[in-house]
């Protein structure tokens, strides 16, 4: 069993369906479908319904990096604890335009304590993280 079948196992065991899944693929939306890119979503934990500017600002800024990936698989991973949430989305070629989603984080009230980062290696695979504060 791999990693990801893991996760596929912890999220069938702990949130018995798919109403957390469909979050994920919300925050991919449209913009993999229109690039064609193929997206695996796993979702660990409860991740519980964001607020409206958390939820702008992460959909935000998933679509702008999905926008500027070339067409390949990549995977969004859903992490939720009691207190907090993380996002992130792993990509293997790197995208064609730069990407800048640390300010999306005006659009964000400080108490959700919203941050986004991406790193890029060398050649050129990477991730988009984006964590929050899970509303009271």
């Amino acid at each position: 069993m791999t990693p990801l079948d893991d996760a596929a196992v912890v999220q069938a065991g702990q949130l018995g369906g798919g109403e957390a899944e469909d979050l994920g693929e919300d925050f991919v939306g449209v913009a993999a479908e229109d690039r064609g890119l193929p997206v695996q979503v796993q979702v660990i934990g409860d991740p519980g319904i964001p607020a409206p500017e958390v939820a702008g600002a992460t959909r935000a800024a998933v679509s702008d990096l999905v926008g500027a990936l070339p067409p390949h698989p990549v995977v969004l991973t859903v992490l939720a604890s009691d207190e907090e949430v993380e996002l992130y989305l792993t990509f293997e070629r790197p995208p064609a335009s730069p990407v800048d989603v640390a300010g999306l984080r005006r659009l964000v009230p400080a108490t959700a304590d919203w941050q986004a980062t991406m790193d890029i290696g060398d050649a050129g695979a990477g991730f988009l993280a984006v964590r929050w504060r899970k509303a009271a």
